[in-house]
Protein backbone atom coordinates (compact mmCIF):
# COMPACT_ATOMS: atom_id res chain seq x y z
CA UNK A 1 0.00 0.00 0.00
CA UNK A 2 1.33 3.44 -0.90
CA UNK A 3 0.30 6.79 0.48
CA UNK A 4 1.02 10.05 -1.27
CA UNK A 5 0.81 13.50 0.23
CA UNK A 6 2.04 16.60 -1.50
CA UNK A 7 4.19 18.88 0.59
CA UNK A 8 2.66 22.35 0.41
CA UNK A 9 5.24 24.06 2.57
CA UNK A 10 7.36 26.77 1.00
CA UNK A 11 10.35 26.42 3.32
CA UNK A 12 10.97 22.70 3.52
CA UNK A 13 13.88 21.60 5.70
CA UNK A 14 14.37 17.85 5.73
CA UNK A 15 16.69 15.17 7.01
CA UNK A 16 17.07 11.40 6.87
CA UNK A 17 17.25 9.11 9.89
CA UNK A 18 18.83 5.74 9.09
CA UNK A 19 18.90 4.22 12.54
CA UNK A 20 15.21 3.69 13.18
CA UNK A 21 15.73 1.95 16.52
CA UNK A 22 17.52 5.01 17.90
CA UNK A 23 14.73 7.21 16.59
CA UNK A 24 12.15 5.38 18.69
CA UNK A 25 14.34 4.65 21.72
CA UNK A 26 15.42 8.30 22.05
CA UNK A 27 12.25 9.85 20.69
CA UNK A 28 12.22 12.94 22.92
CA UNK A 29 15.84 13.78 22.12
CA UNK A 30 15.21 13.39 18.38
CA UNK A 31 12.11 15.60 18.50
CA UNK A 32 14.12 18.24 20.36
CA UNK A 33 16.84 18.05 17.69
CA UNK A 34 14.32 18.21 14.82
CA UNK A 35 12.55 21.21 16.33
CA UNK A 36 15.83 23.04 17.04
CA UNK A 37 16.83 22.57 13.38
CA UNK A 38 13.35 23.59 12.12
CA UNK A 39 12.95 20.25 10.32
CA UNK A 40 9.62 20.07 8.49
CA UNK A 41 10.06 16.73 6.69
CA UNK A 42 11.70 13.62 8.15
CA UNK A 43 12.63 10.62 6.02
CA UNK A 44 12.94 7.41 8.03
CA UNK A 45 14.30 4.00 7.10
CA UNK A 46 11.65 1.28 7.32
CA UNK A 47 12.68 -1.59 9.55
CA UNK A 48 10.36 -4.60 9.14
CA UNK A 49 11.20 -5.82 12.66
CA UNK A 50 9.60 -2.74 14.21
CA UNK A 51 5.87 -2.97 14.86
CA UNK A 52 3.69 -0.83 12.59
CA UNK A 53 1.90 0.65 15.62
CA UNK A 54 5.24 2.04 16.80
CA UNK A 55 5.66 3.81 13.47
CA UNK A 56 2.06 5.03 13.63
CA UNK A 57 2.47 6.49 17.10
CA UNK A 58 5.69 8.25 16.12
CA UNK A 59 4.18 9.64 12.90
CA UNK A 60 1.12 10.96 14.76
CA UNK A 61 3.31 12.76 17.29
CA UNK A 62 5.51 14.17 14.54
CA UNK A 63 2.45 15.50 12.68
CA UNK A 64 1.23 17.16 15.90
CA UNK A 65 4.61 18.90 16.03
CA UNK A 66 4.35 20.03 12.39
CA UNK A 67 6.77 17.45 10.98
CA UNK A 68 5.81 15.31 7.98
CA UNK A 69 7.27 11.80 8.04
CA UNK A 70 8.08 9.83 4.91
CA UNK A 71 8.97 6.19 5.55
CA UNK A 72 11.17 4.62 2.89
CA UNK A 73 13.02 1.40 2.26
CA UNK A 74 15.92 0.39 0.10
CA UNK A 75 19.06 -1.69 -0.08
CA UNK A 76 22.44 -1.51 -1.82
CA UNK A 77 21.38 -4.22 -4.27
CA UNK A 78 18.28 -2.31 -5.36
CA UNK A 79 19.80 -0.74 -8.42
CA UNK A 80 19.76 -1.22 -12.15
CA UNK A 81 23.19 -2.17 -13.48
CA UNK A 82 22.54 -0.98 -17.00
CA UNK A 83 19.52 0.41 -18.75
CA UNK A 84 19.51 0.25 -22.55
Amino acid sequence: MFFYKSVDKVNVVSTWMWDTYQLFEKKDAYFTFLEEKDITVLYVQIDPTIDIDTYGSFIREARERGIDVIAMDGAPDWYIKQVN
